[in-house]
Parts: C-alpha cells; sequence; structure tokens
C-alpha cells in the first residue's frame, strides 16, 4: 500500500497537488475558502476548529504580558533615540495599537502552527509580492493580506524547525529564512 503525500496548507492559493493527495489546511477557516469542487480530489481535514480560533483569541494573558514587556523596551529604545524622558504610558498611547495588532497575529499563528507535528507534511513554497509595510495604515492592510500571513507562518515554521520552508519575492529572488534562538519561547 502507497504512503499519500501530506501537504500542509498555510495560506489560500490555487490547489495543485497530485490527485488523492492528502491536504491538511491550518484550520477550518482556510478550508472553507476553497469550494467543495476544488477540494474534491483530494482528503482534506484542519487541524484547528473554528471554535478552537475564538478560545485562542480569547485569552489576553500572553497578550498583555508581552504588551507590557516591549511596550517598556520600546519606551526606553524611544527615550534614548528621541533625547527625551517620556513615560511608558506616553509611549503606549502612541505604538500600542502597532504592538497589538503584531503580537495577537504572531501568538494566534504560533498557537495554530504549534499543533503540527515537525516535518510530518510538505509545505509549499511561497511567493510574496511585498515583504513589510511602510507605516502603521499599511500594517493594519498588510496583515489582512495573504503577503503577511505568508511571511509570518514561514518565520514561524522556521521557529518550529522545519525544514523545508522556502519564501520568494515576486522577482524570485529567495528570502532567507532564519531561525532567531528562543523567538518561540516568546510566545
Amino acid at each position: 500500500m502507497t504512503q499519500k503525500n501530506k501537504y500542509l496548507i498555510t495560506n489560500f492559493h490555487k490547489l495543485n497537488y497530485p490527485k488523492g493527495s492528502r491536504l491538511i489546511f491550518i484550520d477550518e477557516d482556510l478550508e472553507n475558502h476553497y469550494s467543495t469542487e476544488e477540494k474534491l480530489q483530494y482528503e482534506c481535514s484542519y487541524i484547528n476548529s473554528i471554535d478552537s480560533l475564538i478560545k485562542d483569541l480569547s485569552n489576553n494573558d500572553i497578550l498583555i504580558k508581552k504588551l507590557s514587556i516591549y511596550r517598556k523596551k520600546f519606551t526606553t529604545l524611544l527615550n534614548v533615540y528621541n533625547k527625551l524622558n517620556n513615560s511608558e504610558k506616553y509611549w503606549g498611547l502612541i505604538i500600542d495599537n502597532f504592538l497589538i495588532l503584531l503580537l495577537e497575529n504572531i501568538i494566534l499563528q504560533t498557537r495554530l502552527l504549534q499543533k503540527i507535528k515537525v516535518n510530518d507534511y510538505y509545505i509549499a513554497s511561497e511567493t510574496i509580492k511585498e515583504n513589510f509595510f511602510i507605516n502603521f495604515s499599511n500594517l493594519q492592510i498588510y496583515t489582512y493580506s495573504n503577503d503577511f500571513r505568508k511571511l509570518l507562518n514561514s518565520l514561524i515554521l522556521k521557529e518550529l524547525d522545519f525544514k523545508s520552508i522556502k519564501l520568494k519575492y515576486i522577482n524570485n529572488k529567495e528570502i532567507k529564512v532564519q531561525k532567531k534562538k528562543n523567538l518561540i519561547n516568546l510566545f
């Protein structure tokens, strides 16, 4: 009996896999973005249900803890850089929206991806158009883009010791996704 290839689907893209392959979606929501017709030739399942996503989003303890840590660090950096002596509360008013948006995305995606057994799946090579954002307005738009999800998932999967992570810009230049020691331990 032959073993079917399992592919981990972490981002929305065209399903172009060998017929009969097992497609494992990172969450139920992502699987629901595909029509029944698109999934017909594959064995499909998901790792995280919508209910578990809601539960993960409602747990703010880690977010509050990380926000406090990063606000304190940014206060020091911004005061030194700007030659000021403003309080954490002052800088918090300016940077908390930015930090909360980033931290929520990182924490949620890390929780989702930690449920995956390392190197048990093939992971699609991803291509992105943009690699980052310029300001907070761009960040708000960018976090809802597929490119942000591709970039974030690639970085987290690399931290979780997945070996076959390939991420490219649209011009085919490969992005070096390097593991940063203890990044995942932060969350």
